[in-house]
């Protein structure tokens, strides 16, 4: 389908996603990342002689990123601040990045950003302008203290910045503490010389609000400084607009929409109140960068009964009833996704089975502890103990399960090693005994100089078996031309991309598993994914039937797994119970060595493959990660 549209009057675009001037534009590896969905429209990093650098991090310069929660605990937004040096480019690095983005880019509009305030004259000579399609005039620190006595700076400031830069399409970037004023009436003079020229605005939602501890994930304390970003904008982006277009004065000026846009449903809603593009950024964090791939693929869906976006943009727009229709068509293609990834691994549980039991075959099969003593029936004079279950690894999610059970043990389930770190800094009213945790997990303990309360931190007894790790992709393509590499967060899965990158060196990039769906959707056969059996092996089920069918291991390693056991336990009980539960690891490792399928079979009746499915669909938890 043909989605061009005009985006800016007298400028089409090949669809209405743009990237937004954000972290996404602001350096090489992130212009190349950009690159693979090949965007329709790109604002570069905003520019500033006064204050701008060259956007890199350096000793006490860096920037901050919080996640911001609910009372539930959900996440619903992130924090963002950095130095001016970091936020804004110098000249120079304009330059630089500006002649690499062309290249880069063949067949996107580039646009420049300019931090209102400056001398435009300068930076227009300076600057070769013949690489941009358009130029933003960024508002970002321009109304950060709304005085009624500087409007008139401000349009002679706006007046000298057309003039300055006259030969490219002009867009002025509203940020949210101009917006009152606009619609006062007060920056009229301001619009009338952006309608003269054919120019656009950008209404730009993001807040410099003040966030309390108590709402703060991780070392809470009440952040001040930086700007509040998150899908939860959305609705004031929204209302915005519409209140923006309702006022007859600002008739015919263009409009792009920048601020809490993460879906379709969302941006067929901006289409019909007359929005010409979407800038992304938020949803960018939220999804990764192929979800650009997939909101296009999405928009031609719902849009299908037309020849070109500009024919649906009109249907839209004729009546109410077509809007309605529109949006609910919308939200039945990202239901479609959801139904899509549960069909796959539906139809394909006897695959899902098999590979788990592989998993267990294979990494219990190492290690294997020779029981010194036969299990024991659990006796009345034994302590209650607690046995941390693992669910971040598999083999140590069945074997603690099992020993717990033969123990009689309560049993404390956990995400992962994170949430165990969590539960010692916190400390209060937290005890267990026994846990199984990989090596490189532990050495993290070690070296984390967090205070820990007394008789939780864990001590080795024994390995059980082997927590492996392997690079999954397209087989057709070797190990050594993978160039992008993703993986998770954790100590762990560092620890492994430190191995793996002693034998290639590709790009790598963190990815959380609300990024995974348009992921593995729109798969690049050069990437790889660094992940654990049997995620790893499972993941290819979600990829299309040319890389499925391909998709395995092109890099292995392991690492030990251990059985340890809290300072408290040690203590007072020596390794007696320790032993016992060695005893019965052994027991179940002999039983899952005779029949795999039914110990992994055992293991999703407990709840595994939930788990798994929740992590794919963690989109609709909005859990925004770091990019």
């Amino acid at each position: 389908m043909d989605l061009t549209v005009e985006i800016f009057p007298g400028l089409s675009a090949k669809d209405p996603l743009m990237i937004a001037s954000s972290h996404w534009t602001a350096s090489e590896t992130a212009l190349q990342q950009i690159a693979l969905v090949s965007p329709a429209a790109i604002t570069l990093k905003t520019t500033s002689a006064r204050f701008g650098g060259d956007g890199k991090e350096s000793a006490g310069r860096s920037r901050e990123k919080r996640d911001i929660r609910d009372h539930y605990g959900h996440i619903i937004a992130k924090f963002t601040d950095g130095a001016k040096p970091m936020e804004l480019w110098d000249i120079a690095t304009t330059r630089t990045q500006s002649q690499l983005a062309k290249e880069i880019f063949p067949s996107s509009r580039i646009g420049l950003s300019v931090l209102a305030g400056e001398d435009y004259q300068h930076i227009s000579k300076a600057l070769n302008l013949d690489l941009y399609d358009y130029v933003e005039l960024n508002w970002k620190y321009a109304f950060r203290v709304a005085k009624q006595s500087r409007i008139p700076d401000i349009h002679a400031d706006v007046r000298t910045f057309i003039k300055c830069f006259a030969k490219l399409r002009i867009v002025v970037k509203l940020s949210r503490e101009s917006i009152p004023l606009l619609f006062s009436g007060s920056l009229d003079p301001v619009m009338k010389l952006v309608s003269k020229v054919h120019g656009s605005v950008i209404i730009a939602n993001s807040k410099r609000i003040r966030v309390p501890p108590s709402r703060v994930v991780g070392s809470p304390r009440e952040l001040s400084r930086g700007v509040v970003v998150g899908e939860y904008l959305f609705l004031e982006t929204f209302d915005y607009i519409r209140q923006f277009n309702e006022l007859k004065r600002f008739s015919g000026i263009p409009v792009i929409a920048s601020g809490g846009v993460v879906d379709i449903a969302g941006i067929v809603d901006l289409l019909a109140i007359g929005v010409k593009g979407i800038q992304l950024c938020t949803a960018l964090d939220l999804h990764g960068i192929n979800l650009v791939s997939l909101l296009r693929e999405q928009l031609s869906s719902v849009a299908s009964d037309h020849a070109t976006l500009e024919d649906f943009i009109r249907y839209l727009r004729a009546s109410e009833a077509n809007w309605l229709a529109a949006a609910a068509k919308a939200r039945t293609a990202e239901y479609d996704e959801v139904r899509s990834v549960r069909s796959a691994l539906n139809d394909q549980s006897g695959s899902v089975i098999e590979i788990l039991g592989k998993t267990l075959l294979e990494e219990c099969q190492i290690h294997s502890p020779q029981s010194a003593k036969k299990p024991v029936r659990r006796k009345s004079c034994w302590p209650k103990m607690v046995f941390i279950v693992n669910w971040g690894n598999v083999s140590a999610c069945l074997l603690s399960s099992k020993a717990a059970e033969a123990l009689g043990a309560a049993t404390m389930d956990i995400k992962g090693f994170g949430d165990f770190i969590t539960k010692l800094k916190d400390g209060l009213g937290f005890e267990y005994d026994f846990a199984i945790f990989s090596r490189s997990s532990l050495d993290f303990l070690q070296k984390d100089n967090a205070v820990i309360r007394p008789g939780l931190r864990p001590v080795v007894h024994a390995a059980v078996g082997a927590s492996v790790w392997e690079l999954v992709g397209d087989t057709r393509t070797p190990a050594r031309s993978i160039t992008h590499v993703y993986h998770f967060s954790g100590s762990s899965s560092r620890a492994a991309i430190d191995r793996l990158l002693h034998t290639i060196r590709p790009m790598t990039t963190q990815i959380i598993g609300s990024k995974l769906l348009p992921l593995f959707k729109f798969w690049h056969s050069d990437h790889g994914l660094l992940a654990k059996p049997p995620l790893s092996r499972i993941y290819g089920m979600l990829c299309g039937s040319g890389v499925s069918k391909h998709w395995g291991p092109l890099w292995g390693d392991s690492e030990e797994l251990y059985l340890v056991m809290s300072e408290r336990h040690r203590k007072a009980h020596g390794s007696k119970y320790a032993t016992q539960a060695m005893s019965e690891i052994a027991k179940a490792k002999g039983l899952l060595l005779t029949n795999h399928l039914a110990a992994a079979k055992d293991l999703l009746a407990s709840g595994y493959f939930s788990l798994f499915e929740a992590q794919i669909l963690a989109g609709k938890q909005r859990d925004y990660g770091a990019s």
